[in-house]
């Protein structure tokens, strides 16, 4: 399993590319359920939903510095993404593994072989949202992977 850096700002975190390509599934859910949607979050959403599923092993990128390129736009991806977190702790603790190949992560050829406990997945989208909010020190140097 591959593993990629998620950064913004200089700072991020490495996390498992079927964590972090589930995290990034949840985010495109919150972001259909939205009334309105600024055409850069549509381009977000679009860019998001590939690096879920095509099966980039290793080199997954939520492209945080251009995306949140602005206060505006990073505190709604904040907001998007605390919505996510919720939405993920409501599925309880354990994510059953015809759910989550349900969801075409990963690319072609790519499955979970067995259920997940949720918590390795919301700890991608607690470090993403620290990581916006400016709350995560580390860099691809230092961060353990999650």
């Amino acid at each position: 399993m591959g593993t990629s850096f998620t950064q913004y700002n200089k700072k991020g975190f490495w996390a498992r590319d079927a964590c972090l390509e589930v995290w990034l599934h949840f985010l495109t859910l919150e972001i259909e359920q939205m009334d309105r949607v600024p055409k850069w979050l549509e381009s977000a959403k679009e860019h998001w939903h590939i690096q879920a599923t095509v099966g980039f092993v290793g080199c997954i990128s939520p492209d945080l510095d251009r995306i949140a390129d602005n206060p505006e736009r990073r505190n709604l991806i904040i907001h998007i993404s605390k919505n996510a977190l919720e939405r993920l702790y409501a599925q309880g603790n354990i994510l059953e593994q015809g759910y989550l190949n349900s969801l075409g992560i990963g690319g072609e050829g790519s499955y979970f072989a067995k259920d997940c406990q949720t918590s390795v997945f919301t700890v991608i989208g607690q470090k993403f949202v620290d990581l916006l909010e400016g709350n995560l020190s580390t860099d691809a140097s230092n961060s353990p992977v999650f």
